[in-house]
C-alpha cells in the first residue's frame, strides 16, 4: 500500500473537539524524521521547482537559500527546488491545520435563517463518513446523514481545501439529508483526510474520515481505451493531467461568500412508468444565484407542448424542478438530464426512464399458506405486476377486510402485505385470497392461515399480554417476556402441531438478580469422594451449568450421625463416631432432576491407629539440568517434622539447600544443581520413609561466541560465526525472521567443530538484513550491510569493420543486468530506431546496426553509470555494379509541346557509375534544352522546352567498372489525334446507310473521346454535322430518301481537338437487287513449313534472386512460318506491361523484370508455335525475401507466477526459405525489450520462464531467414500472475482453550479467500516474546483448524502465526500482536478506568474513559455503554464501539433528568465488570440567547478598520454563552458576510481590511448551545473614510492589544507600522530582518493621495505574486489547477480592494 499524501492519519467526530494534544500524539506515532510538509498546494513555473500538494511530505536536503530550499519528496523521491515560505516543520504544521479548518468552517456562510416562530436545531452527524481504501483508478464515495433545522448547508473539504462540484468530484445531497461526495477516478493525489461539514443558523457538525490509496500505481485504461496516464511525478514533469481540472476542485472562501455551483439532491435515478398514465420528473437542487435549467431527452432537448409542461418551485435558494408528461407512450422512455448551470458553474444528473405497456395483473411471488402461534403476529406477502397499476382486495373466507386495530394492509410498489396482529385459532384461523384487478385483465391467489403453535411456562399456557410477546415470521417463532422479574424463572415449553404429529422444546430460564441465563436441562455429574480417618467427608459436585432446581439426594444412611451438607454445588456427607458394625462398607450418593439422575459409589474400611504417621504422597524420581533449580515434594496424613538425608547421610542445610514445611507438606529445594546433588534422596518421619533418585544431566548447548554486525562490498563474501558449547550442537538461521533454506546455491551453512557458519557466497543488496541463529531456546541477532559497488564492465567494447549494407554488432557484458546504459555516437546520445536497435539479453547488451551506411562510421559510446567504453565503427564500401529501382521507374512520359520534361532514374552502385543519354539510337549532347545530371543515387534529364525533336526512346546506360546496365524511356507527344480512316458503307437499304471507318493511326497520346460525322449531298451542295460524340466506329445514318446521293466524312476528337477529316465515295441510297456470286483474284501456292525450336543457356532454367534484382530470360526462336510466341506465367497469360516486360523481334524473344518483387515467384513457360507444330520451355524463378509477420493475434495463455506461454500462427509468406523465430519480452517499468530465445520454425508455442512475479511484461515474435527479420507481432501487456491467488489469512482471533502449564489448544478459522483453490494445509510458527526468529511448530492438514501446542516454559509469553497454503503458496498469515502466556489462565477484562464525565448538556452527555488494568490475558473486542434514570432499575443498551474508542457521547437524553452510565470492557471470554458514573443530571432546558446589547458602537482605526463594541445579552438563554460573531454587508449588496467570532468574554472585535469609500451594515450575534440569537445590527451605515491627517496609520486611542481583529494573514499583525520615507522618484526598497516563513504585508502611499495597484505592492513584498495572482485569476475559472493558500489570501483582499 503507498503512503497516502496526507500527514494525519485520523477520524474524528466534531473539528471543534480536536486539540492539538490529539494530533501531537498522532503525529509522534509516524516516523517522521526530519521532514517538513507542504502547507498549501505549489505550481511550479520551471522544471526546476517540485510541484508539490497540500500535506504532502519531503526530506529538506539543503536549507542554505532562505528563500529556496532542496527537497526530496517522501513517496516519488523526486528532488528538487520548493519555496521555503511553502512548508512547515510538523508542529508549525499542526497548528496550521487547526487554525485553518477552524477559520475556514467558521466563515462557511449561512442562507436559510429559519422560519419564524420554529426553534432551530444545530446539525447532527446521525450517520458518520468511514475509512475508504481504493485502488489507483477505482471508485470511491464517501456517505454520510445529517439532521438540522433549518436544513443544513453541506461543504467539503479535503484537508483544508474546500472541494467543487465538477465531473469527477461529483457532489449530492439528497432530501433524505444524505451528503454524498464520489470520487470517479481515484488517483494517488486524491489521498487525505476528506471532512464533511454541515452547517446552519443553529451550529454545525463535522465528520472526517481518511481515504487510502493503495498501490502499485497502474496505467487507468490500455491503449485500446484510452491514453495511459502518467504517474504523478511524470505529471508533474511534463505538466500534464489527465483530468480537465488538475488535482482538487477547491474553490476559495470568495466563490461561497458569492455564490454556489448547482448541486443535485439525490444520484441519478431509474423510473418504471405505466403507458398512458402521467409522469412527473423531479429534481431538486441547491444553488446561487438561481440556475438556467435544460431537459435534455437522448441527446435532445426537450421543449414544452401541450403534453409536455415545466414547473419550478423554490425555496430561499433550493429549487425543485419538475417535468410532466401526460398519457405517457413508449417513445417518451430513454435517459432524461437535467443541466443547471450558473456563473458558478454546472452539474448534470440523468434519470432512467421505462415505459411499461399496459397489460393484466400478474403474480410474481404467490401467497404461500402458514402456521403461527395463538396471540401472535402473522405476516402474508405476494408481489403483483401489471400496468396500469391493479387494484387490490384482501379477502377472508368470502369476505372482504380492511385496515383495522387487528388488520393492516399495506402497498408498496409491487409488494402487497396483509398483516394480522394477536391471532386467535378461531377468529383467523381460515382461507386468505388477494384479487388484484385492471382494465385488462384480473388475477388472484390464496393461501391458508393455521394456528397451532402454543407456548407454556411451568406447564401453564401463556397469551400475549404487556409482559409476553409472542412473533412469528414464516417458520420462525419467539416469545419475548419483559421486564424480567424472579418469579419469571422456570421452564418454558413450546409446542407445534399439525396434521402429522406434535412436537416439542424445552427451555430453562434463571432469573439471578439482575442477569438472567437460559440454558437447557442437563444432568448433574458427579465428581469425587474423600474419607478421612476419623470421620468420613463423601463430596461431589456438578458440571457448572445453570439448574432448573437443585438435584434431590438419597444417601444410604441418614441419621443425626450422619448428617447431609451442601455448599453450592458441592455437597457432603459427614459421618461422625465411626462404628464398625454400621459405618464400614459401601456407601451410594444419587443426584437427579427432571433430565435424569447420575450416582455415583465409595467404599469406606478400617485405617491404622491414628497415632501412625503415613506419607500420603511419596517422592517422585526427578532429572535436571546443572545449574537449574530442583525441588522434591511429599505429603503425610497429618502435620509432622521430617528429616532429610542424601545418599543415606543427613542431608545439611545452606544457602544452596534449604527444607520448606507447610501443613502436611514437606519439600526440599537445592538451587544450582550439579554433579554432586545426583544420587538417592529419603524423607524420613519415625518409622516411616519414602525415597526418590535425583539424575543430573549436562545442560543444553549454549552459544559461547556471538553474532557480530557485518559490512561488506557487493560480491564479496559475508561469512557469519557463532560458537556453541557442545560439538553436536544444532542450529538454524534466520534472515528477518524467516528460516533460511539450503537450496540457496548463494549460501553454505558450515559445522566446524564448535563453530557454526552461514557464509554467503557473493553478497547483493538483497541480502541486506538481520541475521538470527537460533540454538535451541537461544538466538543471537546481527546486521548485515552490503555496500553497493557501482556497475561496471565485465566486458567492455571492441573495434568493428562493416560493408555498407552489412550488419554491424557491439556488445558489452556488465556487472549487473537491472543497470541502465546510455549509448552514443561521437558524443551524441544515440536514437534507437528499426535500423539501430539496443538489445538486452541479462547483464549482455548489443547494439545492432542493420543495413550500414557510410555515414554509420564513427565512435561509439556505452556508458553505465561514471564507467565509460569506447569502440570504432568502420564502413568499408563494397563494390557492386549498378541496380537501377524499377520500383520507382517511370517508363512513359506523355508531354504537351512546350512543357518541361524531368526523368528520374534511381539506382544503386559503387563506385559511382557514368551515365549515357541517347534518344532513339542518337547521342542527346546536340539537342537543345536539355539538361543532365549524376547524383549519389539518381540520374535526372531535364527538358526545358519539349519540341517534336526530343519526343521519341530515351535509353540511359549506367556502367561502372564492375558492371553496367540499361533501361528505356518512352516519351510521346501529346497532339492532335490522326485522321481515321474513310467512311464507307457496310449496308444500305432504301432509307439508311451504315457505315464503318478504321480508328486512327494515332491517338495522339490521348484517348479518342469520340467521332463526328457529316454528310454531303449532290442536291443541296453542303456538308451537314449528322451526329457527334460517336464512341463506336460504326454509324447507321436514317431518314434517307431513295435514289439520294450522298457521301460523308468523319473527324476524330482527344483532349487536344480534332484531327482532319477523311472523307469516303458517293453512296446511292437503295437496297442491292441481287447478290453476286465471289471470284478468285490470286490462286494459292505450295509453301515449305519448319516446325519451331528454341535455344536458351541452361543455367536459366532454375533461378533465386533476392527481391529488387532483376530478371532476364532470352530465348532464340527459329521456324517457318515465323512462329507465334506467348509467355505464361503459372499458366496464365502474361501481356507486357511495366513490370513484367516481354519483347519479341524476329529470331528472339526476351521476358524481363527489372525489379523482383515476392509476388513474381513462379514458373514461367514460354511457347512457339505454327503450322507444323508447337514448342515450350519453363523456367522456374524464386524470389526470395525477408519473411512477414507472424500471423496474429499473439496469444499469451497459461499465466503463472513466473511464466506465460505464447502461441502464434506461421507468417503468410515465409519469404521463400526457411525461417526461425525470435522472441522478445518488454518489462513495462524498465521499458527495454530483451532477448528471450530463438526457435526454429516448425514451433509455434513458447514458455518464457524466470518472470517476476506481479511484474507486467509485453511480448513481440519476429520471423527470421537468411534475408532478414519481419515485422514483429505484438502481444497486449499482461501481468505476471497465477491465475489464482494465494489465500489470504485465517480468520482470528485466535481461540485458546484447554490451558495447562505447559500446552493448550490453539484454533482459528479458515480464511476469508482461499484464492480460488481448496486450502492445502495450516502452516503454525511461534516465537518467544523478545526473540526474533520464527520457529515452525507443525504442519497440519487443511481439515483441522486447531493444534495441540505442548513443551512450553510456564509463564513465558509466545507469539503464533498460522498460515494457509494452496496450490499457488503460501499466503500471509494471521499473527496477532498480543502474546499468549502459557499457563496464564483467560478472564473477562477488569473495568474500564478513569470514567469521566466531560461534558453535560440538556440532552446530552459526553463520557471518557481509559483501558482497563486487567485485559484478561486476550485482547479486548470492544465497550459497551449502558444507561438507565434513576426513577428505574432497568440498564439500557445504549452503544458498542470499537476498543479503540474511549469516549462517546450519550444524545437525545431525556431532559431535565437524572442519569447513571456504566461502561463494560469485553474480550473474546466475556464482559468484565462494569466501571459506573454517579448520578449525572442534565442541564435544564435552554433557549438561543437574547440579542447583544446596544448600541452597537462603532470607532475608525485607520482608512480600512474599524473597532466595533457592544454589551452582553440581557439573558442567555438558560445556557452559558459560548461566541460572538460579527458579520457585515456592503449596501451595494444584499449578502451578509461572517468576519469573525469571538469568546463570550469579549464585547469587541477589529474589522480590517475594508474598502475605503464603500458603506457598510454590521451585525452581531450571541451564541450559545442551542444556536445563535438574534442581531444587533448598527443603526445606519457605517462610512469607510481616510482619516484627515497623517499618513494612514492606526488612529492613537484606547489599548486594544487584546482585541481581537479581522486579518487575512497567517498572524494577525495589532497595526501597520510606519517603514521608511522616500523620495518620488525611487521605485524599490529592500527591507532586512525578516523572520522566516512569517507573512507579512505592505503599503505605500504616494503624496498621501493614491493607492498603488495591489499588484505592484505584491510584486515588491513577495516571489512573482502579481503572475501568480494572474494566473490564479485566469487559470482557476478554466478549472486548470488548486489555488494555493497565498492566493486565496490575495482573492480575499481582491474581493474587498477591487472595482466590480
Amino acid at each position: 500500500m503507498s503512503e497516502p499524501y496526507c500527514l494525519l492519519s485520523i477520524f474524528y467526530d466534531n473539528i471543534a473537539l480536536i486539540s492539538a494534544e490529539d494530533i501531537e500524539d498522532i503525529m509522534e506515532s509516524v516516523d517522521f524524521g526530519a521532514t517538513f510538509f507542504a502547507a498549501s498546494t505549489f505550481v511550479p513555473e520551471n522544471v526546476e521547482a517540485l510541484h508539490l500538494i497540500e500535506g504532502e511530505k519531503v526530506y529538506v536536503l539543503d536549507q542554505k537559500n532562505e528563500e529556496w530550499w532542496l527537497v526530496k519528496k517522501y513517496l516519488t523521491n523526486d528532488t528538487g527546488m520548493a519555496p521555503a515560505k511553502c512548508l512547515m516543520d510538523k508542529d508549525t504544521y499542526k497548528r496550521f491545520i487547526l487554525d485553518k479548518l477552524g477559520e475556514k468552517i467558521s466563515k462557511l456562510p449561512v442562507f436559510d435563517k429559519g422560519h419564524p416562530g420554529e426553534k432551530p436545531e444545530a446539525p447532527v452527524i446521525v450517520e458518520r463518513l468511514k475509512l475508504q481504501k481504493v485502488q489507483d483508478g477505482g471508485t470511491m464515495q464517501f456517505e454520510c446523514r445529517v439532521k438540522g433545522n433549518p436544513r443544513p448547508v453541506i461543504t467539503w473539504f479535503r484537508q483544508t481545501a474546500i472541494l467543487k462540484p465538477s465531473p469527477d468530484f461529483q457532489i449530492f445531497y439528497d432530501e433524505d439529508n444524505v451528503a454524498t461526495l464520489i470520487i470517479r477516478e481515484v488517483f494517488p493525489e486524491d489521498a487525505g483526510l476528506f471532512t464533511v461539514v454541515a452547517k446552519n443558523v443553529a451550529g454545525f457538525a463535522t465528520s472526517t474520515a481518511q481515504l487510502i490509496v493503495e498501490a502499485p500505481l497502474s496505467d487507468h485504461g490500455s491503449e485500446s481505451t484510452q491514453v495511459s496516464r502518467r504517474s504523478l511525478s511524470s505529471e508533474i514533469e511534463y505538466g500534464l493531467s489527465m483530468r480537465t481540472d488538475f488535482t482538487f476542485r477547491e474553490s476559495s472562501l470568495v466563490d461561497l461568500l458569492e455564490g454556489i455551483p448547482p448541486t443535485f439532491a439525490s444520484k441519478p435515478t431509474s423510473r418504471i412508468v405505466e403507458e398512458g398514465t402521467t409522469m412527473e420528473l423531479e429534481c431538486r437542487l441547491v444553488a446561487v444565484p438561481e440556475p438556467d435549467i435544460t431537459w435534455i431527452c437522448n441527446g435532445k432537448k426537450v421543449k414544452e407542448t401541450k403534453r409536455i409542461s415545466f414547473f419550478v418551485q423554490s425555496d430561499v435558494h433550493m429549487y425543485c424542478h419538475i417535468l410532466r408528461i401526460e398519457k405517457v407512450t413508449r417513445k417518451d422512455a430513454g435517459i432524461y438530464e437535467i443541466i443547471a448551470r450558473n456563473q458558478e458553474g454546472e452539474a448534470v444528473n440523468a434519470i432512467s426512464v421505462t415505459v411499461q405497456p399496459a397489460g393484466p395483473p400478474k403474480v410474481l411471488e404467490p401467497l404461500k399458506d402458514i402456521e403461527v402461534e395463538e396471540g401472535g403476529e402473522v405476516i402474508l406477502q405476494t408481489k403483483i405486476t401489471g400496468a396500469p397499476q391493479p387494484k387490490v382486495k384482501w379477502f377472508k373466507d368470502g369476505k372482504e377486510l380492511i385496515n383495522d386495530y387487528k388488520v393492516k394492509i399495506s402497498s408498496e410498489g409491487e409488494t402487497q402485505t396483509l398483516m394480522i396482529r394477536e391471532t386467535k385459532k378461531e377468529d383467523d384461523t381460515g382461507n386468505y385470497v388477494l384479487k388484484a384487478e385492471n382494465p385488462s385483465g384480473f388475477v388472484e391467489t390464496c393461501a391458508s392461515l393455521l394456528v397451532k403453535i402454543k407456548w407454556y411456562a411451568n406447564d401453564n399456557e401463556i397469551l400475549s399480554s404487556e409482559r409476553y410477546t409472542l412473533r412469528n415470521l414464516g417458520n420462525s417463532h419467539s416469545l419475548e417476556i419483559g421486564p424480567l422479574v424472579p418469579i419469571d424463572g422456570g421452564r418454558y415449553e413450546v409446542r407445534a402441531i399439525n396434521p402429522l404429529g406434535e412436537a416439542s422444546c424445552t427451555v430453562d430460564l434463571v432469573v439471578n438478580g439482575n442477569l438472567a441465563s437460559l440454558s437447557p436441562v442437563m444432568k448433574p455429574s458427579l465428581l469425587a469422594l474423600h474419607s478421612c480417618n476419623s470421620e468420613i467427608n463423601l463430596s461431589f459436585a456438578e458440571i457448572p451449568v445453570t439448574r432448573l432446581e437443585p438435584p434431590t439426594f438419597t444417601e444410604k444412611f441418614s441419621d443425626q450421625e450422619c448428617p447431609l451438607g451442601s455448599k453450592q454445588d458441592w455437597y457432603m456427607l459427614q459421618v461422625h463416631d465411626l462404628k464398625p458394625e454400621r459405618s464400614f462398607g459401601e456407601y451410594k450418593v444419587v443426584a437427579e432432576n427432571p433430565a435424569g439422575q447420575v450416582s455415583h459409589f465409595a467404599t469406606v474400611f478400617p485405617l491404622p491407629k491414628p497415632s501412625t504417621i503415613l506419607f500420603m504422597k511419596p517422592l517422585q524420581n526427578l532429572s535436571v539440568e546443572k545449574c537449574c533449580e530442583v525441588q522434591l515434594e511429599c505429603e503425610t496424613n497429618r502435620p509432622c517434622t521430617v528429616q532429610w538425608f542424601h545418599s543415606k547421610k543427613p542431608l545439611m542445610l545452606s544457602d544452596k539447600v534449604e527444607t520448606v514445611s507447610i501443613g502436611s507438606q514437606h519439600r526440599l529445594v537445592i538451587k544450582e544443581v550439579t554433579n554432586d546433588d545426583a544420587g538417592s534422596y529419603a524423607c524420613t518421619v519415625n518409622d516411616q520413609t519414602t525415597e526418590a533418585t535425583l539424575s543430573v544431566t549436562e545442560r543444553g548447548p549454549e552459544f559461547l561466541q556471538k553474532l557480530h554486525d557485518l559490512e561488506v562490498k557487493e560480491t564479496e563474501a559475508a561469512s557469519f560465526v557463532v560458537k556453541v558449547s557442545t560439538p553436536t550442537a544444532k542450529v538454524t538461521w534466520h534472515k528477518d525472521g524467516e528460516q533460511l533454506e539450503k537450496l540457496n546455491e548463494n549460501l553454505e551453512f558450515v559445522e566446524d567443530g564448535l563453530f557454526r557458519k552461514l557464509i554467503i557466497h557473493s553478497a547483493t543488496v538483497h541480502e541486506e538484513g538481520e541475521y538470527t541463529c537460533v540454538l535451541g531456546d537461544h538466538e543471537c541477532t546481527a546486521e548485515l550491510t552490503v555496500i553497493e559497488l557501482p556497475p561496471d564492465f565485465i566486458r567492455r567494447l571492441e573495434d568493428v569493420a562493416a560493408c555498407v549494407g552489412e550488419v554491424a554488432v557491439f556488445e558489452v557484458q556488465l556487472s549487473k543486468g537491472d543497470a541502465l546504459a546510455k549509448w552514443s555516437k561521437d558524443g551524441q546520445d544515440l536514437v534507437q530506431s528499426d535500423r539501430v536497435k539496443v538489445v538486452i539479453d541479462g547483464k549482455h547488451q548489443r547494439l545492432i546496426i542493420s543495413d550500414c551506411i557510410l555515414s554509420d562510421e564513427g565512435s561509439y559510446s556505452c556508458m553505465v553509470g561514471n564507467k565509460k567504453c569506447s569502440a570504432k565503427l568502420t564502413i568499408q564500401a563494397l563494390e557492386k555494379p549498378p541496380l537501377i529501382c524499377r520500383d520507382e521507374l517511370i517508363t512513359m512520359y506523355k508531354v504537351k509541346e512546350g512543357e518541361q520534361l524531368v526523368i528520374d532514374v534511381y539506382f544503386s552502385a559503387y563506385p559511382e557509375p557514368s551515365a549515357e543519354w541517347t534518344l532513339n539510337g542518337k547521342p542527346t549532347d546536340k539537342l537543345k534544352n536539355i539538361e543532365k545530371t549524376v547524383k549519389e543515387t539518381y540520374v535526372r534529364l531535364t527538358v526545358q522546352k519539349i519540341e517534336k525533336c526530343h519526343i521519341g526512346t530515351y535509353c540511359l546506360r549506367l556502367a561502372n567498372p564492375c558492371g553496367d546496365t540499361a533501361v528505356e524511356i518512352t516519351v510521346k507527344l501529346i497532339e492532335r489525334p490522326s485522321k481515321p480512316g474513310a467512311p464507307t458503307s457496310t449496308e444500305i437499304t432504301n432509307s439508311s446507310v451504315t457505315l464503318h471507318w478504321k480508328v486512327p493511326e494515332c491517338d495522339g497520346c490521348s484517348p479518342i473521346k469520340g467521332y463526328i460525322l457529316e454528310s454531303y449531298s449532290k442536291a443541296t451542295k453542303r456538308w451537314i454535322q449528322v451526329v457527334e460524340g460517336i464512341k463506336d466506329t460504326t454509324y447507321t445514318v436514317t431518314n434517307l430518301n431513295r435514289g439520294q446521293e450522298i457521301k460523308f466524312r468523319v473527324y476524330a476528337e482527344n483532349n487536344m481537338g480534332l484531327s482532319d477529316s477523311s472523307e469516303g465515295e458517293y453512296i446511292t441510297v437503295q437496297a442491292p437487287m441481287k447478290p453476286e456470286a465471289p471470284i478468285v483474284k490470286q490462286p494459292l501456292e505450295d509453301v515449305c513449313i519448319e516446325r519451331p525450336s528454341l535455344e536458351y543457356q541452361e543455367d536459366l532454367l532454375h533461378q533465386r534472386l533476392k527481391i529488387g534484382e532483376q530478371w532476364k530470360v532470352p530465348v532464340k526462336v527459329s521456324g517457318y512460318p515465323s512462329p507465334q510466341i506467348e509467355w505464361r506465367k503459372d499458366g496464365e497469360l502474361i501481356d507486357s506491361e511495366q513490370k513484367v516486360a516481354v519483347y519479341t523481334e524476329q529470331n528472339e524473344t526476351v521476358i524481363a523484370i527489372y525489379s523482383l518483387k515476392r509476388e513474381h515467384s513462379g514458373s514461367y513457360t514460354v511457347k512457339a508455335s505454327n503450322d507444323a507444330g508447337i514448342e515450350t520451355i519453363s523456367f522456374i524463378l524464386k524470389v526470395i525475401d525477408r519473411p512477414g509477420t507472424p500471423e496474429g493475434p499473439l496469444l499469451v495463455k497459461s499465466v503463472s507466477t513466473e511464466s506465460v506461454t505464447l502461441q502464434w500462427k506461421p507468417p503468410i509468406d515465409d519469404g521463400g526459405v526457411d525461417i526461425s523465430y525470435t522472441i522478445e519480452k518488454l518489462d513495462i517499468l524498465r521499458k527495454v525489450w530483451m532477448q528471450v530465445t530463438n526457435v526454429s520454425g516448425d514451433i509455434h508455442s513458447y514458455s518464457v520462464q524466470d518472470l517476476v512475479d506481479g511484474s507486467e511484461y509485453m511480448f513481440r515474435i519476429f520471423a527470421e531467414n537468411i534475408i532478414g527479420r519481419s515485422e514483429p507481432l505484438l502481444s497486449d501487456t499482461v501481468i505476471v500472475k497465477s491465475p489464482h491467488d494465494k489465500p489470504g489469512p485465517p480468520l482470528g482471533p485466535f481461540a485458546i482453550t484447554g490451558m495447562t502449564e505447559t500446552s493448550f489448544t490453539l484454533g482459528w478459522n479458515p480464511p476469508e479467500h482461499d484464492g480460488g483453490l481448496p486450502i492445502l494445509e495450516y502452516s503454525i510458527e511461534k516465537r518467544e516474546v523478545g526473540k526474533k526468529a520464527w520457529q515452525k511448530v507443525e504442519t497440519i492438514e487443511a481439515s483441522k483448524i486447531n493444534i495441540q501446542i505442548t513443551g512450553m516454559k510456564k509463564n513465558i509469553g509466545y507469539h503464533f502465526r498460522v498460515s494457509a497454503r494452496n496450490e499457488v503458496g503460501w499466503g500471509s498469515p494471521l499473527s496477532p500482536d498480543e502474546s499468549i502466556t502459557v499457563g496464564k489462565r483467560f478472564t473477562p477484562p477488569s473495568p474500564p478506568s478513569n470514567l469521566t464525565v466531560v461534558d453535560v448538556t440538556s440532552r446530552s452527555v459526553t463520557l471518557n474513559w481509559s483501558s482497563p488494568s486487567n485485559m484478561g490475558g486476550a485482547e479486548l473486542t470492544g465497550y459497551i455503554v449502558e444507561k438507565r434514570l434513576t426513577t428505574k432499575k432497568k440498564w439500557d443498551r445504549v452503544v458498542t464501539l470499537e476498543p479503540s474508542v474511549t469516549q462517546f457521547t450519550a444524545e437525545n437524553l431525556k431532559e431535565k433528568s437524572i442519569y447513571q452510565f456504566r461502561v463494560f470492557a469485553e474480550n473474546p471470554i466475556g464482559l468484565g465488570e462494569a466501571a459506573e458514573t454517579g448520578n449525572v443530571a442534565l442541564k435544564a432546558t435552554a433557549t438561543v440567547a437574547s440579542p447583544p446589547t446596544g448600541p452597537l458602537e462603532v470607532q475608525h482605526a485607520g482608512a480600512h478598520a474599524i473597532i466595533l463594541t457592544w454589551g452582553q445579552p440581557e439573558s442567555d438563554g438558560g445556557a452559558p454563552l459560548e461566541s460572538y460573531c460579527v458579520a457585515l454587508r456592503d449596501t451595494r449588496r444584499t449578502m451578509w458576510i461572517e468576519v469573525g467570532h469571538v469568546s463570550a468574554e469579549k464585547q469587541r472585535l477589529v474589522v480590517k481590511d475594508l474598502q475605503e469609500g464603500r458603506s457598510y451594515v454590521m451585525r452581531v450575534f450571541a451564541k450559545n448551545e442551542i444556536g445563535m440569537s438574534e442581531p444587533l445590527e448598527s443603526e445606519e451605515p457605517i462610512q469607510i473614510a481616510r482619516p484627515s491627517e497623517g499618513h494612514g496609520e492606526e488612529e492613537e486611542g484606547p489599548d486594544y492589544k487584546d482585541t481581537p481583529s479581522l486579518s487575512f494573514s497567517t498572524e494577525t499583525p495589532s497595526s501597520w507600522l510606519r517603514e521608511a520615507g522616500m523620495d518620488a522618484d525611487i521605485r524599490s526598497y529592500a527591507r532586512a530582518s525578516l523572520l522566516r516563513r512569517d507573512e507579512y504585508f505592505f503599503r505605500i502611499w504616494y503624496y498621501s493621495k493614491q493607492l498603488f495597484n495591489l499588484f505592484d505592492v505584491m510584486k515588491k513584498c513577495s516571489l512573482s505574486a502579481k503572475s501568480q495572482c494572474y494566473q490564479m485569476v485566469h487559470t482557476r475559472r478554466r478549472g486548470i489547477r488548486t489555488v494555493t493558500e497565498k492566493e486565496k489570501r490575495l482573492l480575499f483582499l481582491l474581493f474587498f480592494h477591487a472595482e466590480e
